[in-house]
């Protein structure tokens, strides 16, 4: 054993051009390796940083009613690591020409441990004690005189109207008065980043205090951590069973998970993950692994290539040593020790350098990226043991296959044929080619004939050089596929986008005045405002229309147990969203559709323009589904509405509504609905007066209304925003409205792009060094093995030069080989996509990466062509005596 591993460490000193190659295969191997892994692991904990600074990292909520009694069962549960609670709402009365309350929750330690409240401080710091607060800035933009370290004293108590106490939140009410029951103190430590509607008469803030302060008939709400999160949808369900809550119409208690963070630690409902979410959730670490394990496949293909030349070039030394006692097991360790041993240098460097590398592709990102992220946020390089180790592993796996396929097979030779196939090796007869004789006389037909001679020992070089190749055009095609789409959604739509979306949210019923005033803007070509008023409807299996019941119907809805329909005595609920149009938008849509807009003013007899169509998202797919009629409705039909759309909800007010007018054409092209709701439109101003029979929960969520505003040019954009936003000043309070415009999001797609394809760069600079890498390894190992074939051509009259061009010749067609057998595989590839997407030949021919592919190819044949006349410079030059003389020791 001592023997042969001096044996193979002479050999290996011996062959430095041959170790050369195979060091440089097992270098990039290692430093792409790790590289991925580094970049890996730096995505999926900037992925959790994001998660957790927006949302915190809680695992579970009990989200119905939770009273202060119920906590020692909940604490008390084996599984529970923490509880994050926040009490209920505290009024405080003060002097403010605005809104007459401060209105504040408190919360215990762990809530502003692992909640992301506290990334809404501007200034300050979170409370830490009972007399301590942080209060909205808007409490300051009307009370300029306080600043943070102030310390005010609140009379606290209840609103009250006839004698009924109201919510904190609820909006101002004529004829309420404040019930005092005490007063408190408070230090001012921090300024939140918050706003509420100027309807709700209130500032909102925040405070402390201890868990033991909690009353056992004090309402809180509670957020879990578990001490395994893997322990959340199984035993969050069982807390709330615990406490005595009940289900509701679909069997479930009314409980909110994390559930993004739960995901990024791998952490899903168990029976509820369906295949196109799963897949969805886990595209981007699946797509990840598919490129490690198709990475380390063709480093496999290149370097067990090498390996396989090196044994060759060995194999009779290793069968002289058989022949002498060396054991099969001993063979192929040989073989194997020369891979670990060539190992030991490129691993720890291909380390270093992927080190080296993820840290400038960070840092580029962090560059160009800082506006689609929250200020001051960075992506965080990290490059730890999960980056290492993983490297480490699949490092060590390629090298162990690579060197042990070809040790196997040796290994399983007797001496006898291990002596034999050690001198010119077993080079088959070919037949003549006449088509490369026809351009190239004999030399093309030298060189065509020298690699099909080979074509078994070449095979692998040209499968590994084809993946390679393969691999670096299809990141390319699909960089381009990415870029085409993103083409083809702005032509799509260029009509409907909005160029700005205005939010409006006073708490009031908007005001035609000024929406009209708002449309009338300078440069506003076009606008719409929409609001919507929720209801539930009751339906029978015989008002489904045609194309439902093919389908499936609503059985097949809720069979599937993902949508909002429900079936419960033969009947079916479905939701039903009645859309109310600003008045001048509703007559613009009659319009158009042909009809008289003046008996939908008619607030006596109410009635809607019906859009009966539906997504069929039961025999859909994520990326397409068809839409089809819904219900089988007639004009004058009449339709009886709740709205109660949930079990769980107090009360219900019905209403009627007719149907005055049957549609497929919606007013608002953009805007997407859930499927199998029904979509009727009327005017803004007939949806307030049937809002005034709903309960107000619903009454003031129809308040809230988008409008939708197109600019008569893009230059125009930004000073439309700024004019809408000085109206709106006039109007409206900081709270009430919220104004987002295209280039904001045009912006973000592009920060977006230049990070994305600063990864694909960054991937296909290190897949082209590979496949530049296969041919020196290849070629270089090649042709030290063909060193008596190409001394015996010599010998018989071939000249220097005729030799050089029938390698010249070998190396253009071994180069284009790989190149032409991936034309096939890359065209179905992009087919594929193209289909699936549906995306238009001719756009993404805009974006194909035809040069892209042409310059790698030009770039790999002059690689071809140099490695091969550098390689048989010495060989040329050789003595030819010399060259033919048997191996020896």
């Amino acid at each position: 054993m001592k023997i042969l591993r001096e044996y193979t460490l002479d050999f290996i000193r011996q062959n430095k051009r041959t170790s050369c190659a195979i060091m440089i295969a097992l270098y990039l191997t290692s430093t792409f390796l790790a590289s991925l892994c580094g970049f890996l692991e730096t995505m999926w904990k900037d992925t959790i940083t994001l998660t957790v600074y927006k949302s915190g990292d809680w695992h579970g909520e009990l989200f119905g009613e939770t009273f202060g009694r119920d906590l020692p069962l909940i604490r008390d549960y084996s599984t529970v690591e923490s509880l994050l609670i926040k009490g209920e709402f505290i009024t405080a009365k003060i002097e403010d020409p605005r809104r007459e309350y401060l209105s504040f929750r408190c919360a215990n330690a762990p809530y502003w441990e692992h909640m992301s409240d506290k990334n809404e401080l501007t200034e300050g710091r979170i409370p830490r004690a009972s007399d301590e607060i942080v209060i909205s800035k808007q409490y300051f933009e009307n009370n300029p005189q306080l600043k943070v370290g102030d310390r005010i004293t609140l009379p606290i108590g209840d609103r009250v109207k006839d004698g009924t106490v109201l919510e904190a939140t609820e909006p101002l009410r004529s004829g309420e008065s404040f019930s005092q029951k005490g007063e408190r103190t408070f230090t001012i430590v921090g300024i939140l980043d918050v706003t509420t509607a100027s309807t709700v008469p209130m500032y909102y803030a925040m405070g402390y205090m201890e868990e033991e302060e909690i009353k056992p008939e004090e309402s809180v709400t509670v957020y879990l951590r578990f001490h395994s999160i893997h322990d959340t949808y199984r035993d969050l369900p069982k807390i709330a069973e615990l406490i005595g809550w009940e289900t509701d119409e679909y069997g479930n208690y009314n409980l909110k998970y994390n559930a993004d963070y739960l995901s990024q630690h791998f952490v899903f409902p168990k029976g509820q993950l369906s295949f196109d979410s799963a897949m969805q959730m886990l595209a981007y670490p699946l797509m990840y692994l598919f490129l490690a394990a198709l990475v380390v496949g063709l480093f496999i293909l290149i370097i067990h290539n090498a390996f396989s030349l090196s044994a060759n070039s060995r194999i009779t030394q290793l069968g002289v040593l058989a022949s002498i006692g060396a054991s099969p097991r001993q063979i192929r360790r040989s073989v194997i020790w020369e891979g670990l041993l060539l190992m030991l240098l490129p691993l720890p460097a291909g380390l270093a350098t992927g080190w080296f590398l993820d840290s400038r592709l960070i840092r580029y990102i962090n560059s160009i990226n800082n506006s689609a992220r929250q200020e001051g946020m960075k992506v965080i390089f990290s490059y730890g043991l999960l980056s290492i180790l993983p490297a480490v592993l699949l490092t060590f796996l390629t090298v162990w296959f690579s060197a042990g396929i070809p040790a196997k097979r040796i290994a399983r030779l007797t001496p006898i044929e291990a002596i034999r196939q050690g001198g010119m090796g077993n080079i088959k007869k070919t037949r003549s080619r006449h088509l490369l004789s026809r351009f190239f006389g004999i030399e093309g037909e030298m060189a065509s004939s020298a690699l099909s001679a080979r074509k078994r020992s070449y095979r692998t070089a040209t499968i590994s050089l084809t993946l390679s190749f393969l691999l670096l055009a299809c990141f390319w095609h699909l960089n381009a596929l990415r870029s085409a789409q993103t083409d083809a959604a702005v032509q799509k739509d260029e009509a409907s986008k909005a160029h700005i979306e205005y939010y409006l949210d006073n708490g009031q019923a908007p005001e035609q005045e000024i929406l009209y005033d708002l449309k009338k803007l300078p440069h506003v070509k076009d606008a719409v405002f929409y609001s919507s008023l929720k209801s539930a409807l009751w339906m029978t299996a015989d008002m489904e229309s045609e194309e439902l019941k093919r389908a499936g119907g609503m059985e097949a809805v809720t069979d599937a147990g993902k949508y909002y329909p429900i079936k419960r005595d033969g009947q079916y609920r479905i939701q039903s969203y009645i859309m109310g149009l600003d008045d001048a938008s509703f007559r613009a849509y009659c319009s158009l559709l042909g009809i008289d807009p003046a008996p939908y003013f008619d607030t006596a007899d109410p009635r809607a323009i019906v859009y009966n169509r539906t997504a069929d998202k039961i025999n859909g797919k994520p990326s397409h589904t068809e839409d089809i009629d819904f219900l089988k409705l007639q004009e004058g039909d009449t339709l009886t509405l709740s709205d109660k759309i949930l079990d769980e909800e107090e009360g219900e007010s019905t209403f009627r509504i007719k149907a005055g007018h049957i549609t497929d054409k919606t007013p608002l092209p953009g805007v997407e609905f859930p499927g199998y709701t029904l979509i009727q439109f009327v005017p803004m101003s007939s949806m307030d007066a049937l809002a005034e029979n709903c309960r107000e929960k619903r009454r003031l969520g129809s308040y809230h209304a988008i409008g939708l505003f197109y600019a008569d040019s893009r230059k125009h954009i930004e000073g439309i925003r700024k004019n809408m936003e000085a109206f709106s000043n006039k109007y409206y309070g900081s709270g009430d409205y919220y104004i987002s415009d295209i280039l904001e999001e045009e912006k973000l797609d592009r920060d977006a792009n230049k990070m994305y394809s600063a990864v694909i760069f960054f991937i296909s600079g290190l897949m082209a060094v590979i496949g530049l890498s296969n041919v020196w390894a290849t070629v270089s190992g090649t042709l030290k093995s063909r060193r008596r074939e190409l001394s015996t051509l010599r010998s018989v009259g071939l000249s220097p030069r005729a030799l050089s061009r029938i390698l010249s010749l070998e190396a253009l067609l071994f180069g284009l080989t790989p190149i032409l057998v991936s034309l096939p595989v890359q065209v179905l590839f992009v087919a594929f996509f193209l289909n699936v997407s549906g995306l238009p030949v001719s756009i993404y021919l805009a974006h194909a990466p035809f040069l892209k592919i042409l310059a790698y190819t030009v770039l790999l044949l002059v690689v071809m062509l140099g490695t091969y006349a550098l390689g048989s410079r010495k060989l040329l030059k050789e003595n030819i005596i010399d060259a033919l003389k048997d191996e020896t020791f």
